[in-house]
């Protein structure tokens, strides 16, 4: 009864906050909604997506913005299957329709051997926002992907600023797969990732995968523009991401990263 009154009263204020701004769009109305029911219930609105080779017996977990596309396109060529061009979407596409990328795991592949991708949460929200934001070829091609996430409570013209204080503010089981926590996405697994390698050593990282498994080379799809953190961050949008992705930047070894780019911003 108490979960109930809980999703009446969120469904009152998504609906007076929704409902004004936007009494013709129903679709996004119902995405808020949607949101907040899954969230209450548990349930992760972006639950954690793998990329499974039984041929090769690797289980990849997904991790958005830190190599995804290469490392997916590396084992569906290794496996037999090779996604070949320069448009990354394919290669996702073609991870889903072959039956690579899937939401749950059979006991036998559970088995498998796990390995998994971080990345350091400033150049990773960098680049997520120029990518979703700031890239207006992939916003006219494909439409602004946040369009309908949560109601709508990311917009195309946020700033960078303003996309990172309302990301500190959704909780964890919300949030999308390329802005959600990777201790999180971690820590929700009960399989033990045997390997978790760094985007910032990636390829050296990967080698030893390839080594071991016979793994293709990787090739980067979606790759950013040359952009300077330096320029991207000030003092404020820095401590916004430390605070958000406190846990990150322990477990994976990314405070020299603030720090660096604290004394940087401070000699600007």
């Amino acid at each position: 009864m108490e979960r109930v009154k809980k999703v009446q009263s969120y469904f009152r204020m998504a609906t007076e906050t929704f409902v004004e701004k936007r009494r013709d769009n129903r679709s996004t109305l119902y995405a808020a909604y949607k949101g907040v029911y899954q969230g209450l219930r548990g349930q992760p609105l972006d639950p954690i997506k793998y990329c499974v080779s039984d041929k090769l017996g690797l289980v990849y977990l997904v991790n958005s913005k830190a190599g995804c596309s290469a490392i997916k396109q590396s084992l569906m060529a290794s496996s037999g299957d090779d996604v070949s061009g320069d448009n990354y979407w394919d290669v996702h596409k073609e991870g889903v329709k072959k039956g690579y990328v899937r939401a749950s795991l059979s006991e036998s592949e559970k088995k498998h051997y796990f390995f998994t991708f971080v990345r350091s949460p400033f150049s990773r929200m960098a680049s997520l926002y120029l990518n979703k934001f700031c890239n207006q070829q992939n916003i006219s091609q494909r439409g602004f992907g946040y369009q309908k996430y949560l109601g709508g409570i990311l917009d195309r013209n946020d700033s960078f600023e303003k996309f990172l204080t309302k990301v500190a503010k959704i909780p964890d089981i919300l949030c999308d797969r390329h802005f959600k926590p990777q201790a999180y996405l971690i820590n929700q697994e009960s399989v033990k990732i045997n390997f978790i390698g760094k985007f910032e050593n990636f390829n050296e990282d990967y080698e030893r995968l390839r080594k071991n498994y016979a793994l293709g080379k990787l090739e980067v799809l979606n790759k950013s523009s040359e952009y300077s953190l330096r320029e991207i961050y000030t003092q404020r949008t820095l401590d916004l991401v430390a605070k958000r992705y406190e846990e990150d930047i322990e477990i994976f070894g990314y405070k020299h990263e603030y720090d660096k780019l604290k004394a940087e911003l401070l000699n600007k």
